[in-house]
């Protein structure tokens, strides 16, 4: 029986992923298939269940807790059930950059007395 409560999409996609426990490890994952509310990886390591792990794809960051993990093929799958999806990071950061030089702070005029 199907619980997926959406569709999912191929995506065949290369990726960049860390776990969120602290680390700054950052490897490389396949991203085998996405829908709205989860996402299949490929990767050559296991991962614990109900680790969170940040995605990074082209110009999206993807924040979710690992559900399964089972052996595939040379390496491993893990499917995903994602929490937060940021869209068009590239954008933000231009604009973030953008508003921290704007907001430099002035001095203050000297006073004369």
């Amino acid at each position: 029986m199907e619980r997926r409560a959406g569709p999912r999409y191929e995506a065949g996609q290369s990726a960049q992923a860390r776990l969120l426990d602290g680390g700054s490890d950052v490897f490389p994952v396949r991203i085998e298939n996405v829908s709205g509310a989860g996402m299949r990886l490929l990767l050559d390591r296991p991962l614990a269940l109900g680790a969170l792990i940040k995605v990074e794809w082209d110009d999206v960051l993807l924040l979710g807790e690992v559900r399964y993990c089972e052996p595939a093929g040379t390496g491993y799958a893990a499917g995903l059930e994602l929490e937060h999806a940021l869209l068009h990071t590239g954008e933000l950061a231009r604009l973030s950059r953008r508003l921290l030089c704007e907001d430099e702070p002035v001095p203050a005029p000297e006073q004369e007395f």
